[in-house]
Order: structure tokens, then C-alpha cells, then sequence
């Protein structure tokens, strides 16, 4: 089959109606939706501008079940990020790091991605956005983490004079936003941690406590004047165990340039989203924003291979077979 073949049979982008319709009904099985009519229909307008400005097929994917006990399933339609590295089957090599999938793992999820067309709308200079996030946004290994990037924008009060990509040590790397916040300037990077979906699963058996889970934030940061705060945002899928709290303790303390760790946890049952951890936590929680409704409706289901919890790995085919047999009733129970 020939590219032009091979393109013209992939299915097409979906219609602004027929965002605007998934927008609407977001999340089938909850007692109200999350967008207005009117929140939808507007924002489905700037979903399909966007995408196609930037040339990125959307399209609907598979719809997720979340289980709730005593009512009907509520479900997270999702978009699909063709060639992702993660999937209960895409880790072949044992280490369990990738083989998950759920919105926001393997596939997009369509009320973010629309808070994020509006973020950067409203936010950036025109120009900006989408088209300096094109080929981000076209990369499905990249893709999820560039929507965090503008949500965690979005998280502070009245953010301006919004800069990309700035570089505070001459030789350093690039730290991805600068910004001006109640006259304060903060340098802020965003990180994605996906892999902490494991934390989910495996609950009390998952343990972030190592020091190298702050190693793509070394090389970025240097010495700040007075009035910049340089400030690291994690996006991770359950709140900080004690051991990553411990270890973040140990990270600030090592770095002086560095004077806050926000961990905004996707899964937040307990209602404590933020996680700030700081030289100055007063001033931090001032600046910062707390969880809006969309945050607080939003759940992430996640399907994985069976586990053992207990030693952080997928089970085996004749382990997990030995469990199913476990569950099949005997001749002669009731």
C-alpha cells in the first residue's frame, strides 16, 4: 500500500460538533457534566483550531470505566497517541516501567486538552501557542508532558510576561518557563512522572525514595537574585510517600538555588493537592493556586498487567494463571 493509501485509510479528524459533543457529555455516569454547554461549545472551537493548526489528528479513542461502588461506572473518553511507548504489553524487557495504559498514560484525555488550548490562548503571546508547540504536540512521546507544561501555567495567580524556554546558567539548560507572579519572577520547570502510575498499584510497596528521581532537574538552575523564585512543578499520579518527602527534603537541602518542590498529584484522594515543600511555603501558597472543579472531577483508570505488589513487578503467565485458578470455584463449594 502507497503513503497517499496508507494516509487517506487512516479514520479522519473528529469535527468541532463532534468535540463539542464529547466535551458536553464529559463523564458519562456522573451525576452533572464538567463543562457547561456553553464551556463546551467554546472550547471545542478552540480544540479544533488548534489541532489542526498544528496538524495533529484527534480523534476519538476507547472509553474508560472507573468503578464506583454502588453506582454506575463513570467514563473518561479518551484520544488516542498512536506509537506510545506505554501498554500492558510494552515492556518486554521485565523492568514493569511502561506496561500500563489509561488516559494520561497511553492516550490523551479530551477536558485537558481543551483547558490547555485555553490556557495558552489566554496566556501566551500570540504566536505562541500552538504553533511553538507543534512538533511537541505531534510527538506522542511528548505530547502528554507538553500539556502539563501549560496547565501548570495556569496554576498560579495571574501569571505575565510569560517567557519560554529560558536559560538561567549561560551554559545550563533550559528551564521552561519564566514568569512575573504578584511581582515576584519565578522560574518554573515542569516535570512529567509517568512511571508513578506504579504507585497506584502497588500502593505501601512503591517507594520514591531515591535520590536520582531529581536528576533531569540538575544543570538547570543557578543562583537567583532577590525577588526570583526558581521553583520545580511535578506532575506524578498519587501524592509523595514518606520516602519521596524524605528525599526531596534532601534535594533542597543539597541545592540551595533551588527554593521549592510542587508535586500536583493527579490521583488526590485525600484532597491535599498541592504538596508544596519550600524555604518559604507562606509565600509559595500565596502565589499558587489550588485545585479548580475540572481538577477535582477528574480520575485517571489505569489497566496494567496483573502485579505483585510486593516485589514491584507484573506477574509471570504461570503466576498470573495460578491465580486465576485460585478464583475458580471447586466442585463441591458453595
Amino acid at each position: 500500500m502507497s503513503q497517499n493509501a496508507r494516509e487517506s485509510a487512516k479514520p479522519s479528524s473528529l469535527t468541532q460538533v463532534q468535540v463539542e459533543e464529547i466535551l458536553r457529555q464529559c463523564y458519562p455516569g456522573m451525576f452533572e457534566t464538567v463543562l457547561s454547554a456553553e464551556e463546551s461549545k467554546e472550547r471545542a472551537a478552540m480544540v479544533h483550531i488548534d489541532m489542526e493548526t498544528v496538524r495533529f489528528a484527534l480523534r476519538l479513542g476507547t472509553s474508560w470505566p472507573v468503578q464506583t461502588q454502588g453506582f454506575e461506572p463513570i467514563w473518561i473518553p479518551s484520544y488516542p497517541l498512536e506509537g506510545t511507548m506505554y501498554g500492558p504489553e510494552a515492556d518486554p524487557d521485565g523492568e514493569n516501567n511502561r506496561d500500563a495504559a489509561g488516559p494520561l498514560i497511553s492516550c490523551g484525555e479530551f477536558v485537558r486538552l481543551s483547558k490547555a488550548c485555553m490556557l495558552g490562548r489566554k496566556l501566551l503571546s500570540p504566536g505562541d501557542w500552538p504553533q511553538k508547540f507543534a512538533s511537541k504536540l505531534r510527538d506522542t512521546q511528548q505530547h502528554l508532558s507538553t500539556i502539563e507544561e501549560i496547565l501548570w501555567l495556569g496554576r498560579w495567580n495571574s501569571p505575565e510576561r510569560i517567557e519560554m524556554s529560558y536559560k538561567q546558567i549561560p551554559s545550563g539548560k533550559d528551564i521552561d518557563w519564566r514568569f512575573i507572579c504578584c511581582d515576584i519572577k519565578i522560574n518554573l520547570e515542569v516535570k512529567y512522572r509517568l512511571r508513578d502510575w506504579q504507585g497506584i498499584v502497588d500502593g505501601p510497596h512503591f517507594s520514591r525514595n531515591f535520590d536520582s528521581y531529581f536528576d533531569d532537574v540538575l544543570g538547570k538552575f543557578g543562583p537567583r537574585p532577590d525577588g526570583e523564585l526558581n521553583v520545580v512543578g511535578i506532575t506524578t499520579f498519587t501524592p509523595p510517600d514518606r520516602g519521596l518527602q524524605e528525599c526531596t527534603q534532601r534535594f533542597l537541602e543539597n541545592h540551595a538555588e533551588i527554593d521549592a518542590v510542587i508535586f500536583w498529584s493527579v490521583h488526590d484522594p485525600k484532597g491535599k493537592r498541592p504538596d508544596i515543600h519550600a524555604r518559604q511555603p507562606d509565600l509559595i501558597k500565596m502565589l499558587f493556586k489550588g485545585a479548580d472543579r475540572e481538577d477535582d472531577l477528574f480520575c485517571a483508570p489505569i489497566r496494567h498487567l496483573w502485579r505483585k505488589s510486593d516485589e514491584r513487578r507484573a506477574m509471570r503467565p504461570a503466576e498470573a494463571m495460578d491465580a486465576i485458578s485460585t478464583m475458580i470455584p471447586k466442585p463441591g463449594d458453595e
